[in-house]
């Protein structure tokens, strides 16, 4: 596997080496309203440390196939990435903060030892230059990963499971999906019904719309509540800032204040600006 990043690899090209990658599986999925359009959606094989390992060891893996990667292929127009994840986060565990204090007299097995460099080496980076490091302390939501994004060119949503996507324009696409029994839309039609219950409520649609173009909406389906916390990300770099968030209702709220949900922002003295999730 090669060390391109998401910048410098076109959706064709990131697929083709994907579907030749043996760590890598993929699910395909349908959209029910056009025929001629399919849905893959991308992940690594493994799951708990076993995935751990495998982005640990591979850069690649970290910034491309992420917490979710799904791609839509259209009949004669080729394929292009339909939705991207987060970057994969790490939990933070104390051997890594005994050796962050310098207790270096226990080593860390090799995982563990790649994970504290990819957690913290943008961080030592950061305030070897005399910038500072800013941590935001929030809540946890504790549900089922939950991605939204648009696609303009069928005016649909694309709704998501941490691994399964869904393009749905309204409830009778989300009542198809369910009929086709496939358990593996399980959580997707969830998160699709509750996504359509706050949809309507937001005063801008086609503004948000617009906004949501490239980027991709991230939360968590708890139980009837979605959405706890949201976050929006590009998909064509690594940019990340502030969409809005849920508080036991079903308000949206648009904001564009740079905060960020369990994130570190890292501000360096030329005025750059790194977002790493914890």
């Amino acid at each position: 596997m090669n060390s391109q990043n998401l910048t410098q690899i076109s959706d064709g090209n990131l697929f083709d080496e994907l579907m030749d990658d043996l760590s890598v599986k993929t699910g395909e999925g349908y959209v029910p309203f056009a025929s001629n359009l399919g849905i893959i959606d991308v992940s690594l094989r493994g799951r708990g440390r076993r995935e751990d390992h495998l982005f640990a060891n591979n850069e690649f893996y970290r910034k491309n196939v992420r917490r979710g990667l799904s791609f839509l292929e259209e009949d004669s127009k080729g394929i292009k990435i339909l939705r991207r994840g987060l970057e994969k986060f790490f939990d933070l565990r104390s051997a890594y903060l005994r050796m962050l204090g310098g207790n270096f007299e226990d080593k860390l097995p090799a995982d563990d030892e790649k994970l504290f460099h990819v957690i913290f080496d943008d961080v030592q980076e950061t305030l070897d230059m005399g910038g500072t490091v800013t941590i935001y302390k929030t809540e946890k939501a504790n549900g089922e990963n939950a991605q939204i994004g648009y696609d303009e060119n069928y005016d649909a949503w694309v709704v998501a499971s941490k691994n399964v996507s869904m393009l749905i324009r309204n409830k009778q696409d989300i009542d198809d999906y369910a009929k086709c029994g496939d358990g593996r839309y399980a959580y997707a039609i969830l998160i699709a019904y509750k996504w359509l219950e706050l949809a309507v409520k937001i005063p801008d649609l086609k503004g948000f719309k617009e906004g949501l173009k490239n980027r991709t909406l991230i939360g968590e389906y708890c139980g009837k509540l979605l959405l706890k916390y949201c976050t929006i990300i590009m998909k064509r770099t690594s940019k990340t800032s502030a969409f809005g968030r849920v508080q036991g209702s079903d308000d949206l709220l648009f904001c564009n204040s740079g905060f960020l949900f369990r994130t570190v922002m890292l501000s360096r003295p030329d005025g750059s600006r790194l977002f790493q999730e914890v």
